[in-house]
């Protein structure tokens, strides 16, 4: 039986099992950095807050090449509804690109080339709706991993030079990421 922390490093109002495992308070899972900077529900408004501004630079970015963004933006896919993070389009060259920046506890080499095929097969199906709607004759989805504790993954750092973002873009995020790492 679980039983309320009475001292040692433990984070207020989490619960600490027999064996020194500690659990967030109202979560199953064993409190570890990965769980709580990801995955933990009562984390949730958390992780957002720092969505949310990570998310909002890069639209800033990309509005400042020329392109027409639009953020948070429902549509329909061959699946159902979704919500893209965000969409940005070339008028004259009728291009486009959905792109969902994911921040996510680093574990592996591979992580990000994972998180853009799993963005890719979530994303994929409301292309030919953004084609429809914008006339656009082509758009690419780019699922972005961003660490949790401030790391910029090769496939992000990409797609800011394939798209001549500046090197600043890839700053701010690591400051949001840093400034804020309970906000994961």
């Amino acid at each position: 039986m679980a039983g309320l922390c009475e001292g040692g490093n433990e984070t207020p109002g989490s619960l600490k099992a027999s064996n020194n495992e500690v659990f967030v308070y109202g979560c199953p899972e064993i409190e570890t950095l990965a769980h709580v900077l990801g995955f933990c529900e009562q984390g949730l408004l958390l992780r957002n807050s720092r969505h949310h501004p990570i998310r909002s630079k890069i639209p800033a970015a990309l509005r400042n090449k020329g392109w027409i963004v639009e953020e948070e933006i429902s549509c329909l896919a061959e699946n159902g509804l979704r919500r893209v993070d965000i969409l940005a389009y070339n008028a004259d060259t009728k291009q486009g690109i959905i792109v969902d920046p994911t921040i996510r506890f680093e574990v592996e080499c591979h992580q990000s080339a994972e998180v853009h095929l799993e963005k890719k097969s979530i994303y994929e199906p409301t292309v030919n709706y953004f084609k429809l709607k914008y006339a656009l004759i082509h758009v690419e989805v780019f699922g972005l991993l961003i660490g949790a504790r401030g790391t910029i993954p090769a496939f992000f750092e990409e797609f800011r030079l394939q798209f001549a973002l500046p090197t600043s873009l890839r700053e701010d995020i690591v400051i949001i990421v840093l400034k804020n790492p309970a906000k994961s």
